[in-house]
């Protein structure tokens, strides 16, 4: 019982924090977000975006140096992406 108790507040969270995310980009017209905010917001996992970004099938930029170097994903061209990925499924 407890575990689902728990599995429903993590849940609740999780679509807060989406719903957060989402009215950020919304409001800001920010084109390009992060790693995180794009798990957030896709509910994909991290590791598959930040998979994504280094082999090239996710449109985003690098930035920083070589060891410290991070990824910002364009969300408008990820998005449509997976939107194009999803018909096919369908």
């Amino acid at each position: 019982m407890l575990y689902y108790i728990i599995a429903d507040r993590r849940q609740k969270v999780n679509k807060k924090r989406k719903e957060d995310f989402s009215m950020n980009i919304k409001e800001s017209k920010t084109m390009f977000v992060t790693i995180n905010e794009a798990a957030a917001l896709t509910g994909l996992a991290r590791s598959y975006i930040r998979q994504g970004c280094k082999d090239g099938t996710i449109p985003c930029i690098r930035v920083g140096g070589s060891e410290n170097a991070t990824y910002k994903i364009h969300y408008e061209q990820f998005c449509q992406q997976l939107y194009k990925m999803a018909a096919k499924i369908s």
